[in-house]
This record gives structure tokens, C-alpha cells and sequence, in this order.
């Protein structure tokens, strides 16, 4: 099954930098980065405001821990949000790509 991460990051080149090794390690088939997004959230007590990256990753369920964890890694945050979202339906040539491509 093609799941999809959503993991916010500190910039482009953190962002750009995850998203090459996971696919160089096969544990993803693409990494889409999002340059900027302005991200509001509650951070020991207070309410900040930042410019971070969005990274979009495109794997397979089975690969959802083993891609966790690298991220976790690779990561610079203390609590980085890696979250996970089932895509309920692509295109079946897409899909065969991926599991081609994630070994």
C-alpha cells in the first residue's frame, strides 16, 4: 500500500537533504520539499511562530518504521513531526513504480 509522510523541517536544505538519503537508502520512491510554510505551535510553554520546509515523502506501509526511524536520524528538531497518511487511491502504474523503486 502507497502511504505518504508529511514531516515539517528547519529549511530547504534540511528538508532537500533527508528527502536524497531516504531515496538513496530505497526506503522512499520520491521526496517532494515545500520550500516555505509559516508554522504557528506551542513549544515549552510559549507560542512561536517559523519559516520551515515541508517534506512530502511517497513509500510503501511497510516501510513506514524503517523511514521513521532514519528520519529521526537525520533530523535536527528534538520532536520532529513524522506523520503518516494512507493514499486512498493513485493511479496503478504510479503505485507499481514505487514498488519497483523502495526495496
Amino acid at each position: 500500500m502507497l502511504v505518504m509522510a508529511y514531516i515539517a523541517c528547519k529549511n530547504q536544505e534540511e528538508a532537500e537533504s533527508i528527502g536524497k538519503k531516504l531515496v538513496e537508502e530505497k526506503l522512499i520512491a520520491c521526496a517532494n520539499v515545500i520550500p516555505s510554510v509559516a508554522s504557528t505551535f506551542s513549544w515549552n510553554g510559549e507560542t512561536q511562530t517559523q519559516n520551515e520546509a515541508l517534506l512530502i515523502l511517497k513509500t510503501l506501509k511497510r516501510k513506514m518504521d524503517a523511514v521513521e526511524e532514519r528520519v529521526r536520524q537525520l533530523h535536527s528538531y528534538d520532536v520532529p513531526c513524522i506523520a503518516f497518511y494512507p493514499a486512498v487511491h493513485a493511479n496503478a502504474q504510479y503505485v507499481k513504480w514505487v514498488e519497483t523503486v523502495v526495496s
